[in-house]
């Protein structure tokens, strides 16, 4: 017959019938049902997606950036020499009248002005010359000038006139030398000699002029 059935057939027909049962099968189909399509849903999912794994990721980390710190490095990449300052990333020999004796970092922004009394006449000095006895260095430390006979340098910074009773043959260092008794030196300051005293007359010492043995 064409017609339906009143109730399906548990046992599946060896056919197909054209005429769909009134209740679907509650048997499986003998066909599958049809392949899900690679097409995406019309509506995205609402559902959250499922958590993250904690294994590391399959690729690597960016790579480190190119752009520079904030702050440069204190330490200079340049080797300064005794005798150097730094200097706008360089090295530069010390002035004439200055010295530097740093052999490592930090280095100097400027070079040390020479002491008193001592003198540097080239660049790039690693240390100063001692100026000879009686002489001063100049106000730039360039190089060494004389006192004055009759004058002594005083802390290697100024020239002094000898007192009353003293004399420099030629200029000294500290102090003048004193005229001892029975001579004179014929000024009260800035004497260049000592003289004996003539026959009848005397002197004590440090005198500037001796006495008659009369009076």
């Amino acid at each position: 017959s064409s017609l339906p059935t009143s109730n399906p057939s548990i046992v599946p027909t060896l056919q197909p019938s054209s005429v769909p049962t009134s209740q679907p099968s509650i048997l499986p189909t003998l066909q599958p049902t049809l392949v899900p399509t690679n097409s995406p849903t019309v509506m995205p999912s609402t559902s959250p997606t499922s958590i993250p794994s904690i294994l590391p990721t399959s690729l690597p980390s960016l790579p480190p950036s190119y752009i520079p710190t904030y702050l440069p490095s204190p330490i200079p990449t340049v080797i300064c020499e005794s005798g150097e300052y730094y200097s706008e990333s360089q090295c530069e020999p010390c002035d004439i009248g200055r010295y530097s004796s740093f052999t490592s970092a930090p280095y100097p922004s400027t070079c040390t002005l020479c002491p008193a009394g001592q003198y540097v006449a080239v660049s790039g000095q690693s240390s100063c010359a001692k100026c000879d006895t009686g002489k001063l260095s100049s106000s730039d430390r360039s190089y060494c000038k004389n006192c004055d006979a009759g004058e002594y340098s005083f802390n290697d910074t100024a020239c002094v006139e000898c007192e009353s009773g003293k004399y420099a043959p030629q200029a000294l260092t500290g102090s003048c030398l004193t005229c001892s008794a029975g001579s004179f030196t014929n000024n009260a300051s800035k004497a260049t000699t000592c003289s004996s005293c003539d026959s009848g007359t005397y002197s004590t010492i440090m005198s500037i002029q001796c006495i008659s043995c009369s009076k």
